[in-house]
């Protein structure tokens, strides 16, 4: 029996969805009987965090993707994402339908929003419509009903009434597309070179578009790259201007005047309702007589411009041979990152972390250099990064790994007091190889126990893939490995991830260092974020100490470590450290043999129980164990 259009949309309102010009314009298109096969409606409680009601119609294995008994919305979201081959781009997807953005939007007055995203279904690009609509059910909780709808058939009948040259254009703005505009770049260049013209290649990004969009919504952010095409067109009248798509455009024009054009840019931006949040980015290529590669100067305008990204004083930049060396220097680094690994040029340098109660060292971070026998010193910055956007981050981190475990095996072997050593994961090692189960092999295989690694969490990871993070950082827990949180307070969302994980210490981000002696906020803010966690019952690290006044006032206010160059800088693992370590090592840290996650039983027939204070006081031993005691900060027992 045939469901009617009302039935599918769980007999509640879509005023507001009808409100959208272009929804309409589709929903006219269908019979009723063809929206409900083509559409997928879900009806979500966001404050819950459940899936109430759902219809698919005919979208092919969504069923098996979002099965009715999962009821978990951020799940059935990450399910939706990782079966989707999307052009559009996965983060896309994930910000218009994440959850606190969602609330963050509603607080706004924003109840509805819509995009039309490009995927690949089995070997077939088709063209999705999304839309969400947000409203308060009657036990005031925050809900959406969240609509995808295929859209092929719409787009195809449409697509008959424009000529072939509007299919070079981008629908958004009206603009050449990058295929489009690479097909007649070459014909500017050309003209230019007849009339004695040099040609430059500019390409512009809209800075924090991403932060725009989850502030204002996809519809605010589609009427600012309006506005921002407009804007170029007007400025640069003369000239060739495309949108590559997203908040990427691109130019080609005369070299006469471009600064003083781009600055009349960012004056247009400032007048724009909410645009002081914005910034463009300008990378520009100035081509040599005779050049043609429109493919290279395209690229080389596109990494000027992204070497600015992070420099806030900045917002055009010339490529030049200064950055044609970094390129060439980021090219070796992905060809010869395994080569380095191989013949031990990438190195593990150890900083040594104190405590303010004993004085003592107690800790190392583990930190990754590279003596390159080309380039000699290549710094973190200089090599990470690249690394991260070409996704081989997890092989130097795989490697530090390895290193640190055979180090403490070392001092192990030796009879040397050893320390814990804490080691910085990226999001990317939880893609890119399973990293849990890497440590764990190389935690057996030199017969360490686990409390002497420590794993660091940078805080801009958790942002990202909350549920499948907090997954991992409760299984390193549940097998005796203190999570870090590293850098806190260097993103906007700090509290927020405080909330929701739960870590055993917070690296402070240095920076609320900087000032320490000249800015009184600075002491304040430290002496906070230090109160704040010791009653939630974490401890505290400062990193970047470097004069003793710093080093007094943070023990003052119960910091529990510190680090920094005031105690010591990173070093490698040689004779220098060991006996640095021997003479310097809380020896306490040497007794502590094993530590056994609670409501499990270890070797030794350990069985912990519960009683009705959560408290573990009931212990039971086989051979009569000395030394137990529970530990409230591990959540387990410590056997010393």
């Amino acid at each position: 029996m045939e469901r009617s259009f009302i039935e599918v949309i769980f007999k509640e309102p879509i005023i507001e969805w009808l409100n959208s010009r272009r929804f309409s314009d589709i929903i006219g298109f269908y019979s009723d009987q063809e929206f409900i096969n083509n559409s997928a409606i879900f009806m979500v409680d966001l404050e819950e965090n459940k899936l109430l009601r759902m219809h698919v119609g005919q979208f092919d294995k969504l069923n098996e993707i979002v099965p009715g008994k999962k009821q978990d919305y951020d799940q059935i979201l990450k399910a939706v994402i990782e079966q989707s081959v999307l052009f559009t781009g996965k983060d896309t997807v994930s910000l218009f339908f994440n959850r606190h953005v969602l609330f963050n939007r509603y607080r706004q007055g924003i109840t509805s929003d819509e995009i039309e995203l490009e995927c690949l279904v089995k070997s077939k690009v088709i063209w999705i419509h999304t839309n969400y609509m947000l409203y308060k059910s009657q036990e005031g909780h925050l809900c959406a009903y969240i609509l995808v709808l295929n859209v092929e058939d719409y787009r195809r009948q449409k697509d008959k009434a424009v000529s072939s040259f509007s299919r070079e254009i981008n629908p958004l703005t009206k603009l050449p597309n990058m295929i489009f505009f690479r097909e007649l770049a070459p014909n500017v260049v050309v003209q230019n070179i007849y009339e004695n013209h040099c040609t430059a290649f500019v390409h512009l990004d809209i800075d924090n578009f991403k932060a725009y969009n989850a502030r204002y919504g996809f519809s605010k952010g589609d009427q600012l790259l309006r506005y921002m095409a407009a804007s170029l067109q007007h400025l640069f009248s003369e000239d060739l201007v495309a949108h590559f798509g997203q908040d990427h455009f691109a130019i080609v024009t005369r070299e006469d005047d471009i600064e003083e054009r781009l600055s009349h840019l960012s004056d247009y931006l400032k007048s724009y309702p909410n645009g002081d949040i914005i910034q463009i980015k300008s990378g520009i290529y100035v081509i040599s007589d005779g050049e043609l590669d429109v493919s290279l100067a395209c690229d080389r305008a596109k990494i000027a411009c992204d070497s600015i990204k992070k420099q806030f004083d900045q917002s055009v930049r010339f490529f030049d041979e200064e950055l044609l060396y970094v390129l060439e220097k980021q090219k070796y680094i992905v060809d010869n990152i395994d080569r380095a690994i191989e013949n031990d040029e990438v190195k593990v340098y150890y900083q040594p972390v104190f405590s303010t109660e004993t004085g003592k060292l107690c800790g190392f971070e583990a930190l990754s250099r590279w003596i390159d026998s080309k380039y000699g010193f290549l710094s973190p910055g200089e090599f990470i990064e690249v690394l991260e956007k070409y996704r081989l981050i997890h092989k130097i981190d795989v490697h530090t790994v390895k290193r640190i475990c055979q180090d403490i095996k070392r001092l192990k072997d030796l009879s040397i007091p050893y320390v814990p050593v804490s080691v910085n994961l990226s999001r990317l090692d939880f893609e890119l190889c399973d990293i849990a189960n890497i440590i764990e092999t190389e935690i057996k295989a030199n017969d360490i126990p686990r409390h002497l690694l420590h794993i660091e969490i940078t805080e801009s990871v958790l942002t990202e893939n909350t549920k499948d993070l907090r997954e991992k950082i409760e299984f390193f827990q549940s097998q005796g490995y203190e999570v870090w949180m590293d850098d806190f307070g260097s993103g906007y969302s700090s509290l927020n991830v405080l909330k929701d994980y739960n870590f055993d210490v917070l690296k402070i981000d240095m920076l609320f260092l900087k000032d320490f002696e000249s800015n009184p906020k600075s002491k304040e803010i430290v002496a906070s974020i230090i109160e704040m966690a010791r009653k939630l019952e974490i401890d505290t690290l400062v990193e970047g100490v470097e004069t003793k006044e710093q080093y007094d006032y943070l023990k003052s206010i119960g910091c529990n470590k510190v680090q920094g160059y005031f105690l010591g800088k990173p070093r490698p693992f040689d004779k220098k450290l060991i006996s640095f370590i021997a003479k310097n090592a809380d020896s306490s840290a040497a007794r502590i043999k094993q530590i056994v996650p609670p409501k499990k039983r270890s070797k030794n027939g350990l069985i912990a129980k519960k009683n009705k204070r959560q408290d573990y006081t009931n212990i039971m031993t086989k051979n009569n164990l000395k030394g137990l005691h529970y530990n409230r900060k591990y959540t387990a027992f410590i056997q010393t």
